[in-house]
């Protein structure tokens, strides 16, 4: 029962993990789409739209940087990829949002690359560090579309991207209640099963001999 328990909540995870980096990809390409063809439509927002797109993104690319280094240089160290290209690339990502390093995590597709475990620690900065993207990046851009919207009226990138800045921002304040009441989630069920199954290996190794 409980092994049926722990493979629908598995399930459920890879879902929402999916669709979840699906809309941010999207959210940030469209973010980009209304920068180059709208955001200079009403001068008084061009600038705040630019300073609310690459300040979060530079913080989200150093915040993955900083993880990157501090889990490469843990003595137990057993969880980042040596892959450096591939480092370089889910970094590069991180540039969109914190919660793509999840990646490395996620077991998708049972790939080595993304059957890596991190830190306690890490998790908890990248759990927090999408808190703080609420605030500093998801809020004022919802701000700059609901204005842009008023002035303007419904065009299709402006409001296709106010829609999925809502979603986003919706699911980041799901996580900063979750993180309120319970402290920010370090450990997704993937991982959860992993730690499990590894110790049950040990344990009938350690049992057989």
């Amino acid at each position: 029962m409980a092994d049926t328990v722990t493979s629908l909540q598995f399930v459920d995870f890879a879902q929402r993990n999916k669709y979840g980096l699906i809309g941010l990809v999207y959210d940030f390409g469209f973010e980009i789409a209304f920068l180059i063809s709208n955001a200079h439509d009403i001068s008084s927002l061009y600038i705040p739209s630019l300073v609310f797109f690459f300040v979060p993104a530079g913080f989200n690319f150093m915040m993955g940087l900083i993880i990157f280094i501090i889990e490469r240089c843990r003595p137990d160290n057993r969880t980042v990829p040596e892959n450096t290209q591939f480092n370089a690339i889910i970094t590069f990502c991180c540039a969109i949002d914190i919660q793509t390093l999840r990646l490395i995590s996620s077991g998708f597709g049972g790939l080595e690359p993304f059957n890596y475990e991190f830190s306690n620690n890490a998790m908890k900065t990248i759990a927090w560090t999408s808190v703080i993207n609420a605030f500093i990046e998801d809020i004022p851009q919802l701000i700059i579309l609901v204005l842009y919207t008023q002035k303007n009226g419904f065009i299709f990138i402006p409001f296709a991207s106010l829609i999925l800045c809502t979603c986003v921002l919706a699911t980041s304040l799901e996580r900063l209640f979750y993180a309120i009441d319970n402290g920010p989630c370090t450990r997704d069920c993937f991982t959860i099963q992993r730690r499990n199954e590894r110790e049950n290996r040990d344990f009938q190794r350690d049992w057989e001999l």
